[in-house]
């Protein structure tokens, strides 16, 4: 089972070590929101007609989403998936080349108002992990659960600050 909360705060510290170190860091470092309550657990699983994947729910019930967490995305806690982000995300998908991914097993858990990047996580048959897909119109990645997904973009931001300033595209 993963410890959310030592992951969190890894990747919250490399956030904010980043922002302090990068003048014009275009992605501002924002907190978690504080874990979600069981009603708002319940009304997402119903919201999507499934019990949510384990690691994920345990993720929402320490941190009930992350605004800016990665490449402009907001991942999506309860006001995103019962407000109006979780129905754009859901659109946006419509438009991405899904190979041969179910669209009707694609749930969406992060997106931006921005650019194309949006992260799925893809409902397995048995009681495996949901992997998580990136998509930015086509198929960019694969993670096998969403552990790995989110140990992905903590190892981003860390490989960021370990590159020389001179770098670095901003």
């Amino acid at each position: 089972m993963p410890d959310w909360q030592t992951m969190t705060a890894r990747l919250e510290s490399a956030k904010r070590r980043l922002g302090e170190e990068v003048p014009g860091y275009p992605w501002a470092p924002q907190a978690p929101r504080p874990g979600c309550d069981e009603s708002g657990l319940t009304a997402i699983a119903e919201l999507l007609g499934s019990p949510l994947d384990r690691q994920h729910r345990e993720f929402l019930a320490h941190c009930d989403g992350w605004p800016e967490f990665f490449l402009g995305t907001v991942l999506f806690g309860s006001a995103e998936f019962l407000g109006s982000e979780f129905p754009a995300a859901r659109e946006l998908l419509q438009y991405a080349e899904l190979g041969e991914h179910d669209p009707n097993r694609l749930c969406p858990i992060a997106a931006s108002a921005e650019n194309i990047n949006i992260f799925v996580l893809e409902k397995g048959d048995g009681p495996d992990p949901a992997r998580v897909i990136w998509f930015a119109g086509y198929e960019v990645e694969a993670y096998q659960d969403f552990e790995a997904f989110f140990t992905m973009v903590t190892t981003s931001f860390e490989e960021e600050l370990a590159r020389p300033a001179q770098d670095r595209p901003y």
